[in-house]
């Protein structure tokens, strides 16, 4: 039986609108042309070059690489514009079996790319406003395929269960629970559902990152007099822990979402300096 994955990336394969966007279409075609020869860290290394830009990484500590290297892991963290997401990859420990679930529109990036990549449909949210350019573009454009709001829910749920399945197969997964919203808003209820998931897996940890430091205006540090005035990119980690040993058996997906961002909250407001 085919996963539902594959047909998402196969379906997004026909289309690879993003690497036909004017100027832009040739970065995407080139990252993805990289992630499928040298893998999805060596893209995003790539790019952090190219853009100059200066990563600092705050709590990597001895335990909690082990962990991010080779443990099953889901991994949130805040994702407020757009260019988080290539400086978490950046961030961490390189490993082959990475996964970040994504806005479905991504699926255009490419077919390397694709195969890092565990769609999520979120149209029903694009008016309800964003800080992110992608998403903005993706409105514009009419990025990717559109569904039913019944049958997108349909798959979201599939993959959320693919999602799953990765990380009891050992493999990390990345997940941004604000998705597309602006800075504020309730997380997106998918990562409630992922822990419960896999609650019941051994050695399983759950991991956060906090990025510090993107702004609307990142897509300018392409660049190269303007990329010099851009400050650098603080990313931090705190220490993973079991997810058996932080859920309750009995608690609702929901409410685990909203009691991880509570506590995510707290955690982020212990990091200093916060300019924010």
């Amino acid at each position: 039986m085919q996963s539902p994955i594959i047909f998402r990336m196969n379906h997004a394969n026909r289309y690879n609108l993003l690497g036909q966007i004017p100027i832009f279409g040739k970065l995407f075609r080139d990252f993805d042309k990289s992630a499928g020869e040298n893998g999805i860290h060596k893209a995003v290394e790539d790019v952090i070059k190219r853009t100059e830009t200066k990563l600092i990484v705050h709590g990597l500590v001895k335990g909690t690489i082990e962990i991010l290297k080779s443990k099953p892991v889901i991994l949130v963290a805040s994702h407020t514009f757009d260019f988080e997401v290539l400086l978490l990859i950046a961030a961490l420990p390189k490993r082959d079996d990475i996964f970040t679930i994504a806005a479905s529109d991504l699926m255009g990036a490419g077919p390397n790319t694709n195969s890092y990549i565990i769609p999520m449909f979120i149209h029903k949210y694009f008016d309800k406003g964003s800080h992110k350019l992608s998403v903005k573009v993706a409105k514009l454009l009419h990025l990717g395929p559109r569904f039913s709001p019944q049958i997108e829910h349909k798959r979201n749920v599939e993959n959320i269960n693919y999602a799953a399945s990765k990380v009891k197969n050992g493999g990390l997964v990345i997940n941004f629970p604000d998705g597309i919203l602006k800075k504020g808003n309730p997380w997106l209820s998918g990562v409630g559902y992922l822990l419960r998931g896999i609650y019941k897996k051994r050695n399983a940890f759950y991991a956060r990152a906090y990025i510090q430091g993107t702004s609307s205006f990142d897509i300018l540090r392409l660049i190269p007099i303007v990329r010099r005035f851009f400050p650098p990119i603080n990313v931090y980690f705190d220490r993973p822990k079991e997810i058996a040993l932080i859920l309750n058996e009995r608690e609702d997906p929901k409410e685990i979402t909203k009691n991880l961002q509570a506590d995510y909250n707290r955690w982020v407001f212990t990091i200093r300096p916060l300019r924010d």
